[in-house]
C-alpha cells in the first residue's frame, strides 16, 4: 500500500471499496474515452483505482475553485463544448460546499453523454467546517436520488456507508483521519512532522485510547454512516 492511499482520508478509502464495485457490476465492460472529474483533479482516488486496472482515458478537471476548468456549479452551466460529452463523470466530496445542489446536479448530470455513467459522493454526516465554503453537513442517498432522477438519470447503486470509529472520530474528536488513523488511532498525527510525533502520542493518548475502543467494521445504512454514494447511468433518448 503507497503512502499517499495510506493518508488518504479514511471515508475515500472506504468509498473506494463500493466505487469498484459500481464499475464491476454496472460498466465494466465499458471502455471510457473521455472522464469528467467535478471539484476534484487528476490525482481522484477513483482515478487511480481505474488505471491500477488498466483503463486508459482522458481526463478533463472541472475546478470549483481554481484547478481545472472553472465551474460555478450554483449557476446554469452553458457551454456547449462540454455539454453531454463524457462517457464518466465523477464528483466526490464536493456537494457540502454548494448551496445550490439542484443546479449542482443538473450542471453534472448535463457533462455526461447520454448513456454515460456519473459516480457522485458526499457526507452523509461531517462536523461544520469552513474549507472552502462549507454548507451542508451531508445528504443522505434518498436526498441525491431525488434531485438525481428529475436530470434524466437511472439511479444504479447508492447507499450509506461508515464505521462506528470514523463516526465518533469526525463528531466527538473533531478529527478527519487518514485511512492509517483510522485503523491505528495511536498513529494519530502521523502524516505531520515526525520529529514531532512523540510529543503528539503522549498529548493525544487518552484520545487515541477512546478511538482504539470503537468499531472500525464498516457498516452501511448505520446511525454510523459518514459517506454517501450514488452511481447512475444517464437516460438514452428515445426520439
Amino acid at each position: 500500500m503507497n503512502t499517499s492511499i495510506r493518508e488518504l482520508h479514511a471515508g475515500r478509502y472506504i468509498l473506494r471499496r463500493f466505487f469498484d464495485e459500481f464499475v464491476q457490476s454496472q460498466i465494466s465492460e465499458h471502455s471510457f474515452l473521455k472522464v469528467a472529474v467535478v471539484g476534484g483533479s487528476v490525482d481522484e482516488p477513483e482515478l487511480q483505482h481505474l488505471r491500477s486496472h488498466g483503463r486508459e482515458f482522458e481526463v478533463t478537471v472541472f475546478g470549483i475553485e481554481s484547478e481545472g476548468i472553472f465551474l460555478d456549479l450554483n449557476r446554469p452551466f452553458a457551454d456547449l463544448n462540454f455539454i453531454s460529452k463524457f462517457d464518466l463523470v465523477i464528483c466526490s466530496q464536493v456537494l457540502e460546499h454548494i448551496w445550490n445542489l439542484s443546479e449542482a446536479l443538473k450542471t453534472i448530470t448535463g457533462l455526461a453523454k447520454e448513456g454515460g455513467f456519473l459516480w457522485i459522493n458526499c457526507p452523509t454526516s461531517n462536523h461544520a467546517h469552513g474549507s472552502p465554503e462549507y454548507f451542508s453537513a451531508g445528504y443522505t442517498s434518498k436526498m441525491l436520488r431525488t434531485h438525481l432522477v428529475q436530470t434524466g438519470v437511472e439511479i444504479l447503486y447508492d447507499g450509506e456507508v461508515g464505521t462506528e470509529r470514523l463516526y465518533k472520530m469526525t463528531h466527538s474528536q473533531l478529527f478527519w483521519p487518514s485511512y492509517l488513523e483510522h485503523q491505528h488511532p495511536f498513529l494519530r498525527g502521523i502524516h505531520r512532522s515526525r520529529s514531532l510525533f512523540p510529543l503528539r502520542f503522549v498529548r493525544n493518548f487518552l484520545r487515541n485510547l477512546q478511538a482504539a475502543g470503537w468499531s472500525k467494521k464498516v457498516q452501511r445504512y448505520s446511525i454510523f454512516s459518514t459517506e454517501t454514494y450514488v452511481g447512475c447511468r444517464k437516460t438514452i433518448s428515445r426520439a
